[in-house]
């Protein structure tokens, strides 16, 4: 399986190339771009998790605080079920800012995801300047001003693969590398999968494979202290994650295969064909992300096309650093001449320019629209009545960050409990309609069954009527004079 002996590694400098110097301006770009379009609604019911919790971090809880609209009691839940990694990232920042501010976690670990891979190529002997590959990428420049764990687990492992690629001769250099593989978990449960090849090949070639199993279950431990603390249980509370199937593979490999040629481009025909330093575990890496996304059935598929661009590929975040270098050795291994390629990398990071001053004012435009509809919730609604409505579309806009609410799915009560609520306070129906898939189509005409069944029962005032946006209609009712 050795490889280093096989090929010898390009140089990695070409005439007139832009250099590592480079990406000192797609990030100043970036953070300009977030000061100035900073976030105002959170775009995605995780990452409303997310910071809840890190808003609960920053006041010294663990839980927030709730009321039951069944027995108007007050009660304490965990904010999130995911694991605390990102949330405790963010809460230095909500300290500083407020909960607004966690975007600034997602958007301080792409810049160091740019700066590990920009160290990490030219450990290769290759051009750091391919690091801009992650702006490039869309769902990257879109997340790094999210609260979503994707971009600090694509930091982690950048800096997880430059320490394992600084071996094999310091030990302690394996033994960091190892810690952050274990310690990734802190972020996402599937983020060992961009390490397991590597571990792999160190057991193969008899490297110090046992400080990199030792340091990373250390790094687990890490985890496991931080889910018992807050979860009671050293595996964590599961969650609701949707199956592994072969239903919808071939639709998903589709996805992902034109995702990783197109948005990374070339990224995956380079990853096939590299074959520079450890290049097996490169290939196997790639290969067992692609696989294994595409045996979960989650793929963005809920949500319309635009949506489903950033939300499927996310996944591979993490494996951007490994796409990053083996574009790079394709570029420098194709023989094209040093001006030419240098046109190229001079491209490459025009491009990624644009994507990093560019994303922010598109998504300040999508926020802009989506706090519409958190704005006609929180004043047509009270803290002191109870509002029924679907949560998998408004959980994002209705929970603590915007103010109070007694809260309840409208799958989780019956009409008669929805009349003997009413008898004792106000209940306002709140239903965001969506069109922008068949899922949400039959979601919407879900709430328009319920409201028609509580109509049945009681007076209906509407009170709000939004077409927040093409795919998005908020309705809210006061319920009156029930039987």
């Amino acid at each position: 399986m050795s490889d280093e002996s096989s090929t010898a590694e390009p140089k990695a400098r070409s005439f007139a190339s832009p250099g590592a110097w480079s990406l000192v301006p797609l990030a100043l770009a970036y953070a300009l771009g977030l000061a100035l379009f900073p976030p105002r609604v959170t775009l995605i019911s995780d990452e409303a998790q997310y910071i809840r919790q890190a808003v609960a971090f920053a006041s010294g809880r663990t839980k927030v605080q709730l009321r039951d609209p069944k027995t108007w009691k007050v009660r304490e839940e965990l904010p999130s079920q995911y694991p605390p990694g990102t949330s405790l990232l963010q809460t230095p920042f909500v300290v500083l800012g407020g909960w607004r501010g966690a975007a600034w976690a997602s958007a301080l670990a792409l810049f160091a995801m740019m700066t590990a891979t920009g160290a990490l190529l030219r450990r290769m002997e290759l051009p750091a300047v391919y690091a801009a590959l992650i702006p490039l990428f869309v769902p990257a420049a879109v997340l790094g001003r999210t609260g979503m764990s994707d971009v600090p687990s694509g930091a982690i492992t950048a800096l997880g693969w430059w320490y394992f690629i600084r071996g094999p001769r310091r030990a302690w250099v394996w033994c960091v590398a190892g810690f952050l593989a274990g310690c990734s978990t802190l972020l996402r449960d599937s983020n060992p999968l961009f390490f397991l090849p590597l571990f792999a090949g160190a057991v193969i070639r008899r490297e110090q494979w046992l400080l990199l199993a030792a340091s990373g279950l250390a790094g687990l431990c890490v985890r496991s202290a931080f889910v018992l603390a807050l979860q009671g249980t050293v595996f964590g509370v599961p969650i609701a994650y949707y199956p592994f199937t072969l239903d919808g593979f071939n639709a998903r490999l589709l996805l992902y295969v034109a995702a990783l040629t197109l948005l990374v481009p070339g990224g995956l025909v380079a990853a096939l064909q590299y074959r520079g330093r450890r290049w097996p575990e490169l290939f196997a890496t790639t290969v067992s992300a692609l696989l294994f996304f595409s045996l979960y059935s989650y793929a963005g598929q809920f949500s319309g096309m635009v949506r489903t661009i950033i939300l499927a590929p996310r996944y591979f975040i993490p494996l951007l650093p490994a796409l990053a270098v083996a574009v790079a050795w394709l570029v420098h291994r194709a023989g094209i001449q040093s001006k030419a390629r240098a046109s190229l990398e001079w491209v490459l990071f025009l491009g990624a320019l644009t994507m990093s001053i560019a994303v922010h004012p598109v998504m300040a435009l999508w926020a802009q629209r989506q706090e519409l509809v958190v704005e006609a919730i929180t004043h047509a609604t009270s803290a002191e009545s109870v509002v029924v409505t679907e949560l998998g579309a408004t959980a994002k806009y209705i929970n603590e960050l915007y103010g109070s609410r007694a809260v309840i799915g409208r799958d989780q009560v019956t009409l008669d409990e929805l009349t003997a609520m009413r008898e004792r306070r106000n209940v306002q129906l709140v239903f965001l309609d969506r069109s922008d898939s068949e899922y949400w189509r039959t979601m919407a005409l879900g709430n328009s069954e319920f409201a028609a069944a509580v109509a049945s029962r009681c007076q209906l005032a509407e009170i709000v009527d939004l077409q927040a946006t093409a795919s998005d209609r908020l309705r809210i009712w006061d319920v009156k004079n029930c039987d």
